[in-house]
């Protein structure tokens, strides 16, 4: 058995309002005795069902002279082993300039090991570029 579980985080707009920043906790409980893996995880944006951008994965952020890595060493692909649990902080962007329109839904997807696209809905917001500050549920939240 296999358990994702996601903790939404923050959604928000830096102070000059040229881009957006994602943060998000993901977990991963494999309770089989084989590797899974996740490749290629993205954030997703869409408008009324209709997909408007992904967003793009930071590998690092600094702050104050702390240089803190997201995923799994910067890297949003994982290989996870039997019988454990692992935690990674993830960190998604979009600049204002990549997509000046709103949004009222966030979705989180990947590759699976037969190379199929998953994607499940993570929560539905209110996309405005004037949102400030946006905290979404933080409570972990059951995807597989």
């Amino acid at each position: 058995m296999r358990n994702i579980q996601v903790s939404l985080g923050d959604l928000f707009l830096d102070k000059k309002k040229s881009h957006l920043d994602f943060q998000c906790g993901l977990k991963f409980i494999i309770q089989k005795n084989k590797n899974e893996i996740i490749r290629d995880l993205e954030v997703s944006l869409y408008q009324n069902g209709r997909f408007l951008r992904k967003m793009i994965q930071a590998q690092s952020s600094i702050n104050a002279e702390e240089v803190f890595q997201y995923g799994d060493n910067g890297i949003y692909s994982f290989l996870i082993e039997p019988q454990t649990i692992k935690r990674f902080d993830l960190l998604f962007i979009l600049g204002r300039k990549d997509l000046n329109e709103n949004f009222d839904t966030i979705k989180i997807g990947y590759y699976n090991v037969k190379d199929e696209h998953v994607e499940y809905l993570l929560d539905k917001v209110n996309g405005d570029w004037n949102l400030g500050e946006n905290p979404i549920d933080n409570d972990w939240k059951l995807l597989v």
